[in-house]
């Protein structure tokens, strides 16, 4: 089922950004993943994008994740470019750069891109990738975005 072209468009043309804006330290990209199956409080794109509109310019890294979409950090497994960043900000604070304390930092005791912190994530084009099993293509007739279950 298409959404709505409003909705897409105020995720599409739009900024999702986690911590703290005013913050020292910015990194900036695009959406890598986005695993609608790992979450609990949101089952469609539908729902997905209806929490993510009201985010605004910038939210709670964990709070978003964990509260509004219901998928805890810990179920993170992968090396995402989160990893990247949280080691560059142990860098930056000349801490150790390791394995465990990315984690710590990402999971155990989370200080990445809390509204609080003195850092920012900033992704453009907020969709995902097209490797991601649960893709969105846009169709050609009514621009609405449709989800396709067809895994690549």
């Amino acid at each position: 089922m298409p959404l709505d072209e409003s909705l897409v468009r105020d995720n599409l043309y739009n900024w999702l950004g986690f911590g703290n804006p005013n913050g020292k330290y910015w990194f900036i990209g695009r959406e890598e993943s986005i695993a609608l199956s790992k979450c609990e409080n949101v089952d469609t794109w539908r729902e997905y994008f209806e929490a993510r509109r009201a985010f605004g310019i910038a939210v709670d890294f964990r709070n978003a994740w964990e509260n509004t979409f219901g998928r805890p950090l810990s179920t993170f497994t992968n090396t995402t470019m989160w990893h990247y960043q949280a080691a560059f900000l142990l860098a930056f604070h000349g801490r150790p750069v390791t394995s465990s304390a990315v984690k710590r930092v990402l999971f155990e005791d989370p200080q990445f891109c809390r509204t609080l912190s003195d850092h920012f994530s900033g992704e453009f084009f907020p969709l995902p990738k097209k490797r991601v099993r649960e893709r969105l293509h846009p169709t050609t007739t009514s621009g609405l975005i449709q989800r396709s279950t067809a895994a690549k």
